[in-house]
């Protein structure tokens, strides 16, 4: 039986009970998907760090695995592992992210399926610094004035991959097969089915589509300040061992720095659309 305590934050529940020596039965699995739907983000402690074929196997029963678009930091013998870290590993593998900030973001849609969840380990974390926060869309769609609710019911974005980005370390073949996409900036996705505020403009490029540069970049900035409006966000400071499940739709997550003279080393998996869905209600 597993023990579901949310935090006294805006989002954000620790769950006790999970074992990762053994496969994830049907009943936890949707007790999780229901907790996420709750509260968007959950961080599994107690338990022993699962070698890299049970948290791959973890992953998978949440929903399909796509290998991370940082296809230059994969696990070797398991594409779907990225590492994310400033460390290089036994087999040469190179993490991505660094030491500093990674700005506020949801990871991005740019190949299909779409994503539903991320998965995040600890395997290795510094005395200090690197926490990760976590924002919660669906409060902060509710904040917005009913006026602009109404205005941006139908907004699309197209967003376009930054090549720059110290995080990213793609081959130049994958960076060129990557396209603009558009997605809506009001999401209604699962688990919880609810409406998020979701301008992903934090570390990706985004305009509105219909609208001037200036004014597509006004709104945005608005609808980005409330998306991160402080009194929505969640802090979360690592243990070794935690394991982090959030919606892809329901939080932004932000990097906090951390000084380079020390090891952070995590493992993260993206989890596809098209898993198993909650019971109708």
């Amino acid at each position: 039986m597993i023990e579901i305590r949310p935090f006294d934050a805006p989002c954000g529940a620790e769950v006790r009970g999970v074992r990762f020596d053994r496969r994830l039965g049907d009943d936890v699995r949707l007790e999780l998907l229901a907790a996420l739907a709750a509260h968007k983000v959950l961080v599994l402690r107690g338990h022993e760090l699962p070698d890299p074929e049970a948290f791959r196997e973890f992953g998978l029963r949440l929903g399909p695995l796509r290998p991370s678009v940082a296809d230059l930091s994969r696990l070797r013998d398991y594409e779907e592992i990225n590492l994310v870290s400033n460390t290089v590993d036994a087999h040469g593998v190179s993490g991505t992210g660094g030491t500093g900030v990674i700005e506020w973001h949801a990871d991005m849609n740019f190949e299909a399926p779409a994503t539903d969840f991320i998965v995040l380990d600890a395997v290795e974390v510094p005395p200090a610094g690197g926490n990760t926060r976590f924002c919660d869309l669906h409060a902060a769609y509710r904040s917005l004035a009913p006026g602009l609710r109404e205005r941006i019911e139908h907004v699309e974005v197209r967003y376009s991959f930054r090549g720059d980005l110290d995080y990213a370390k793609l081959s130049e073949e994958h960076l060129a097969s990557l396209r603009t996409v558009v997605h809506p900036v009001v999401q209604a996705r699962f688990p919880s089915l609810e409406r998020s505020l979701w301008p992903n403009v934090g570390i990706f490029d985004g305009i509105v589509l219909g609208l001037s540069p200036e004014a597509s970049a006004e709104l945005l900035a608005a609808l980005f300040a409330a998306a991160t409006d402080e009194r929505n966000v969640f802090e979360h400071e690592w243990q070794g061992g935690d394991c982090a499940v959030w919606s892809n739709w329901s939080v932004f997550h932000r990097r906090e720095p951390f000084d380079p003279d020390h090891r952070r080393v995590m493992r993260h998996l993206t989890v596809s659309e098209g898993g198993p869905q909650l019971p109708a209600a």
